[in-house]
């Protein structure tokens, strides 16, 4: 069964600023805010900013969020949104800590469930076995863009009144906190995306599942993410944008598939998450050698952000070395690795059937029956949301908001 993992559909909403190729500037943003007009007199005027640089997270490095309006008062059009509540973990604000709705759990069962049935390609959901407003998920990076074959780990949570607010997502494929990868995607595992409400642009509707939101993001990791970059339609520095692809391409061979095989991050991943990475390590393993041997030039050189971020340099023979042992290792387990010369397809099938094995695993039953491991008597913080009526989800009913 073979599958493309670039997503069929395009993602819904705007990023912090898609360029005019990115799957998610269909909302038509500008790469500048609007200029409004609210209160009186002097209010009403704004200046135009010598180029404004500011730091969306203490730690993130600077970059322009806009070249564009400032208000009397000198605050940046937009900038509320760097404050938006976005952690899935912080659990301070009642949101997050009132239990569910019957609703909200009717909901997320049938988002669940429509992904299970018919998963989108290089997207995988996993619910937590013991609270159903918990969800992990792990994204492949699309074909022909530098983040191919990257296994991107999020864990997603609901609030109490989805799907009237949006859910909460946080990137957890960051190298511990080091790595920033996309002008969308912190190293703080924040994601920009109007839809989360972490940015300008079209808002959350109820109308909207996690599988758009996941697609949304998906889309992010477009073939040139420097654009991505508010005031970055064209590039600063001429060659830019492909320095920046070469440092998201060993990024991500580095972190979001040697790290996220090998390291920390997948002891909090599902074991069936982590059997789909496994899974479709082999499929990829001859492009990702093809990656570093292609980029052995650049080994020892620094890598120069282009949005000023700390990077380490250039090390494509020592992935090499680690992608061998991790294939070693897989092997030993068993895992297909063939030396064919038949071109095969990376990924073939792999995340769609695992996103069915998930299913599989969990005794999810698409007539509505009863989760395996408690998906319809989940508790959100040991908050009882049973649900046993049959309601439809998106698309049928009164989904959009019960």
């Amino acid at each position: 069964m073979a599958s493309s993992l670039k997503p069929d559909s395009k993602g819904v909403g705007s990023s912090k600023l898609p360029s005019s190729s990115s799957p998610a500037s269909a909302s038509g943003m500008s790469s500048e805010p609007a200029e409004s007009a609210s209160g009186s007199g002097n209010d009403k005027k704004k200046k135009k900013s010598s180029t404004k640089t500011a730091k969306s997270e203490g730690s993130e490095g600077s970059f322009d969020f806009f070249d564009g309006m400032v208000g009397s008062d000198g605050a940046e059009n937009g900038l509320v949104y760097l404050n938006a509540k976005w952690d899935p973990d912080d659990l301070s604000d009642g949101d997050m800590m009132s239990p569910p709705s019957p609703a909200c759990v009717r909901r997320i069962k049938n988002d669940i469930l429509a992904i299970y049935s018919d998963p989108p390609p290089g997207l995988c959901v996993m619910p937590d076995p013991h609270n159903i407003t918990k969800i992990h998920g792990l994204l492949t990076g699309p074909f022909d863009t530098p983040y191919e074959g990257g296994f991107f780990y999020f864990l997603i949570r609901f609030p109490h009144d989805y799907p009237i607010s949006p859910p909460r997502v946080r990137l957890m494929t960051t190298g511990n906190g080091t790595v920033r990868f996309n002008p969308n995607l912190y190293k703080s595992g924040k994601v920009c995306l109007s839809i989360l409400g972490t940015w300008a642009g079209p808002s959350w509707s109820p109308a909207q599942t996690l599988s758009t939101v996941l697609i949304s993001i998906q889309s992010l990791m477009n073939e040139k993410p420097y654009h991505n970059e508010p005031g970055y339609k064209h590039e600063r520095t001429p060659g830019d944008s492909k320095n920046y692809n070469d440092i998201i391409m060993h990024e991500t061979i580095r972190v979001a598939v040697c790290d996220m095989i090998d390291g920390a991050t997948r002891m909090h991943m599902p074991d069936t998450l982590r059997a789909v990475m496994e899974s479709s390590f082999p499929d990829y393993y001859k492009y990702y050698v093809q990656v570093c041997e292609s980029h052995l030039h650049l080994d020892g050189q620094p890598m120069n952000d282009p949005f000023g971020d700390s990077r380490p340099t250039f090390n494509f023979r020592q992935l090499m070395k680690w992608l061998k042992t991790i294939k070693a290792r897989l092997s030993d387990n068993k895992t297909d690795y063939s030396d064919s010369d038949e071109e095969r397809t990376p990924g073939q099938g792999a995340s769609n059937k695992g996103c069915r094995d998930c299913r599989q695993d969990d005794n999810l039953s698409l007539e509505g029956g009863a989760h395996g491991k408690n998906i319809s008597g989940a508790s959100a913080e040991g908050h009882s949301s049973n649900t046993s009526d049959g309601s439809e989800g998106p698309g049928g009913g009164n989904s959009n908001t019960s």
